[in-house]
């Protein structure tokens, strides 16, 4: 079997045929689709049962609610695909998306991992054309693992946050393992899992067309547990990064690279700092304490950008708590004016 396709499953009942019949709609044979229901306090398991009656290539698991990171550890051993992707519960895959699949890796036969950009679908259904630059220019190549990541997340021209676990195919004998309990998976996993690949092809075509709002999006807010995860997963990967740089890893990133990478993870969470600001006490003290002693993240920031150089300066000058009130105020005057 080519490929299994792993959907990890929380109260989708509403949804998760569509995304089913997105499979389904391939015109391709050697897969497999296993969907995951972890725990849901909907009917989700029925109709997860009722889609694998309709086609023999479906399988389901049941389990008690563990969390999305535990879903995808389980899926993954579950797999029997030579290669394994992950199929998010609210998104779906593009037309060919499988067949498209099958000769890219056949192209490829030496890449581990292959990473792609996706398609947008937005609120209304609309689908948004987004291949950023990356894909573009450095699309349908191998790289080492360090140069893709390199590309990917430290190189100041091209990077983003793309470790999403659904952009990327890897090798069932080489794939990654996610932390239990924490909300932000693919962050604390797949940048550096990357890292440490022999060859990864980066691809120039998406087969993925992602959902930016769902029913069960955790990133429709900036809870105080959310800020809290992000600032654990960070420190995890500091932590990460300052074994590479002592040699005690086997992933090896000059620190160069390094700071690239650290300059995107302070883009990622400058959103959760700010909302810091807004919560109610002792939470807004707590986590704007957090980021006063660890102020080195936010400072990391760096792109070319007059708003990026406006962080910086502000943090340098105000320090991290006022700063906080004076980006929310210039967010504020910023939305004043887009009505």
């Amino acid at each position: 079997m080519l490929f299994s396709v792993l959907t990890p499953c929380y109260n989708s009942a509403s949804f998760i045929t569509s995304t089913v019949q997105s499979f389904l709609n391939q015109n391709f044979e050697d897969g497999e689709l296993i969907l995951l229901n972890d725990g849901s306090s909907d009917n989700t398991l029925e109709v997860l049962n009722e889609c694998a009656r309709k086609d023999s290539r479906i399988r389901v698991i049941d389990q008690k609610n563990s969390g999305v990171s535990v879903s995808r550890n389980h899926l993954m051993e579950e797999a029997r695909g030579e290669w394994i992707l992950f199929l998010d519960h609210d998104d779906l895959f593009l037309p060919d998306a499988l067949t498209d699949l099958q000769k890219l890796v056949r192209s490829f036969s030496e890449a581990e991992c292959f990473v792609f950009p996706c398609h947008l679908k937005d609120e209304k259904g609309g689908i948004i054309d987004r291949i950023e630059p990356v894909f573009r220019e450095c699309g349908n190549k191998t790289y080492s693992g360090a140069e893709a990541f390199r590309l990917l997340y430290s190189e100041e021209k091209y990077r983003g946050l793309h470790w999403q676990p659904w952009r990327f195919v890897f090798r069932r004998d080489c794939k990654p393992r996610f932390t239990p309990g924490v909300i932000h998976e693919d962050l604390d996993a797949m940048p550096l899992f990357l890292a440490g690949l022999r060859c990864v092809c980066i691809a120039n075509a998406p087969y993925y067309l992602y959902t930016m709002e769902s029913p069960n999006a955790v990133t429709r807010s900036f809870s105080p547990k959310r800020v809290a995860d992000i600032c654990d997963v960070t420190s995890r990967l500091y932590e990460k990064m300052e074994l590479i740089t002592a040699g005690k890893s086997g992933v090896q990133l000059s620190e160069e690279v390094l700071q690239g990478f650290k300059a995107v993870l302070a883009y990622n969470i400058f959103g959760f700092y700010q909302a810091a600001a807004l919560f109610q006490e002792p939470q807004r003290s707590e986590h704007l304490a957090f980021f006063e002693a660890h102020k080195n993240w936010l400072l990391a920031i760096k792109t070319s950008s007059f708003n990026s150089a406006l962080k910086v300066l502000s943090l340098r000058v105000l320090g991290v708590k006022r700063s906080a009130c004076f980006f929310l105020f210039l967010n504020n005057v910023k939305n004043f004016f887009k009505r």
